[in-house]
């Protein structure tokens, strides 16, 4: 594998690629909290001796887009958001610029992420129809349910009405209940304790239906007595997945 930094619409990134042949697909994969593109190179090393492209862009207020001072849960709480909804309206312009850049190939596209990182994968993948495909490492597909259950586990106050509004103006759910299905793999720790499993469960139960015949394109696979990481099998089963999306 080879691995390059890039910078793609203002935005600094890593470009990871097989060493020889042509890609599978290229994944757009996004970090968490306080992590950077740097930290996700284990990641993208996996994915790309499996013939993935990988492109690892930083968020804001992280890596070399302004390091916080700390990522404690207030400042959590304060950034955790404004970087997911920039993340989303930020991604047609990389995308656009990774395409010229990289000459990709726009039908063999695919939008993952971990943690916060899984958060913005789903907006992002509900705003871009050109990604074939969602893998949500430890995230959340269903943003207002998300809150109810993220809050109170950091002894939050419930979030106001005009936080809800802009929410759920950018949250994935119901696009996702009426759109056309496109593959979905969710992975989750059952027991996370950062973000609850039971997002993960009612994101999979609430959608199944919508996909009707085409049910086989969503899965959720939980990892037993698992907390807030990722681990070699979710990556194995990321690529089994990709796999059989990209055949």
């Amino acid at each position: 594998m080879t691995i390059q930094r890039l910078v793609l619409n203002g935005i600094p990134c890593l470009y990871s690629q097989p060493e020889t042949g042509k890609p599978k697909a290229t994944v757009f994969f996004y970090h968490g909290w306080s992590s950077n593109k740097e930290y996700m190179q284990f990641t993208a090393s996996i994915l790309s001796l499996y013939g993935y492209a990988v492109i690892l862009p930083d968020l804001i207020h992280h890596g070399e887009r302004g390091k916080l001072d700390s990522y404690t849960p207030d400042k959590l709480m304060t950034y955790f958001w404004e970087i997911i909804f920039q993340t989303v309206d930020e991604a047609a312009g990389l995308l656009q610029a990774a395409v010229n850049t990289c000459g990709l190939e726009e039908q063999s596209l695919a939008v993952a992420g971990e943690s916060m990182g899984g958060f913005s994968a789903a907006g992002v993948f509900v705003q871009i129809e050109a990604f074939k495909c969602l893998v949500n490492f430890n995230g959340s597909c269903a943003w207002e349910k998300a809150e109810q259950l993220f809050r109170p586990a950091f002894g939050r106050p419930p979030a106001t009405d005009a936080e809800l509004v802009v929410i759920r103006r950018y949250d994935p759910f119901l696009r996702l209940k009426t759109g056309k299905p496109r593959p979905i793999l969710l992975l989750h720790g059952d027991a996370d304790t950062t973000i609850s499993v039971e997002n993960a469960r009612y994101c999979y139960q609430q959608l199944k239906p919508a996909y009707d015949t085409a049910y086989q394109k969503i899965n959720l696979i939980e990892s037993p007595n698992l907390d807030h990481y990722v681990t070699v099998d979710m990556l194995e089963n990321c690529v089994k997945w990709l796999d059989e999306v990209f055949a």
